[in-house]
């Protein structure tokens, strides 16, 4: 989710990276931002680690933390996407049994 097209966009927008890299094409901010930034998955306690390079330390330091709002926005819209899809099927469920009931009256 973190090296998605998607998020890899808004952060070369928000952090204005194809300046930053001095490229012309978004493809080519992609793959600077692929190759400036590791992402990783701790084994045993499950922390994702996330680290960045820059010209200036600042920028990494941001970068990094974007990377990690990112992510909760991420998991936030797919919660709430799993939420309208259970929603929809209890819905759908409820007016299937209120016809029978009608039917069965």
């Amino acid at each position: 989710l973190l090296q998605s097209v998607n998020v890899q966009d808004r952060l070369i927008d928000q952090f204005k990276l194809m300046a930053e890299y001095d490229v012309k094409y978004r493809y080519q901010a992609r793959k600077a931002l692929t190759e400036n930034t590791r992402i990783s998955l701790g084994k045993k306690d499950g922390l994702i680690t996330v680290e960045a390079d820059a010209y200036s330390p600042e920028l990494a330091a941001d970068l990094a933390n974007a990377h990690v709002s990112e992510l909760r926005r991420l998991t936030g819209e797919l919660a709430l996407t799993e939420a309208q899809q259970r929603r929809t099927f209890f819905e759908g469920e409820l007016k299937r049994t209120r016809q029978q009931l009608a039917q069965a009256q």
